[in-house]
């Protein structure tokens, strides 16, 4: 499909954003588990970030884990 293809090369370039999907995909590929802090849900409170974050697990609890922001 060249839609799919298109999206793919896309996605291979430098300084292109992902989603939650993409970080799924990057979990599971890699077998490790994610955690993707949402500071601007936070309500600018810094005791909120952990509340804000957004978990993704693709490994099990001894996988090692990626946290991006």
């Amino acid at each position: 499909d060249d839609e799919f293809e298109s999206y793919c090369s896309r996605m291979r370039q430098r300084c292109t954003w992902g989603g939650h999907v993409e970080v799924q995909a990057l979990a599971r590929r890699n077998g490790v588990n994610a955690v993707i802090y949402q500071p601007s849900q936070a309500s600018g409170r810094p005791d909120q970030i952990l509340r804000s974050a957004v978990e993704i697990q693709a490994g099990d609890e001894a996988a090692g884990c990626v946290q991006l922001s």
